[in-house]
């Protein structure tokens, strides 16, 4: 037993050692970036200004190609130096368990969220469609929707509700997002509804078993 609590405390008086020397030294590190990057902005706005004859020009006008190509490089390297360490840092943070102080201070608006253990009960679809169809709310645009009828955008709605149009159609599919849909075998389900509406122009071509190919 106390084998155990010798070793328990050596590991983790070591992660601790370990946990506040990348913090330590992630912090120098983006501060010595900061600090070459503005100096390499300095010294490509005080080159950008005076000119071979030494006469002082305007800062006004100036693009990037009045910046030499070796120091927009550096300024990109350090671009890319710093996001890196700020990534590093946040991983860093968050995989800590020891200064949970650090990680209540990710939560900036205070949520508390507690997980609820449920069991949903399997339903078929069409015991799922009635529940929804009950429970939510499904009003469509029209022309008498404001702000639309004010702002004079009513002419661009059809003349008939979407609902009057398409009476002989009962179910609707709409595909938000297609690349979330990979490998979920969903194809059939979705080409057995009426109407299918796609997003983002994603292709269906390749992939009918996950997306299906009605629209």
């Amino acid at each position: 037993m106390f084998m155990c609590m010798t070793i328990f405390g050596v590991i983790g008086y070591t992660y601790v050692l370990w946990s506040q020397y990348w913090r330590t030294a992630l912090e120098k590190k983006q501060l010595m970036i900061m600090h070459n990057a503005n100096y390499l902005q300095q010294s490509a706005f005080h080159e950008s200004r005076v000119s071979n004859n030494g006469v002082l020009n305007s800062p006004r006008g100036n693009n990037t190609g009045d910046v030499p190509v070796d120091k927009l490089n550096s300024k990109i390297h350090t671009y890319k130096s710093q996001l890196l360490i700020q990534l590093r840092k946040a991983q860093l943070v968050a995989g800590n368990v020891i200064f949970h102080k650090e990680k209540e201070e990710t939560n900036i608006y205070k949520v508390k969220f507690k997980r609820q253990k449920m069991k949903i009960p399997a339903k078929s679809q069409q015991e799922l469609i009635c529940e929804l169809k009950s429970k939510v709310k499904v009003e469509m645009l029209h022309k008498g929707v404001e702000p639309f009828r004010t702002l004079g955008y009513d002419k661009y709605f059809p003349q008939k509700p979407v609902f009057q149009t398409f009476q002989k159609h009962n179910t609707c599919a709409i595909v938000s997002s297609a690349g979330s849909m990979y490998r979920s075998k969903l194809g059939k389900e979705i080409d057995s509804h009426d109407i299918v509406l796609r997003f983002n122009s994603a292709p269906t071509e390749g992939y009918e078993d996950d997306v299906g190919s009605k629209t």
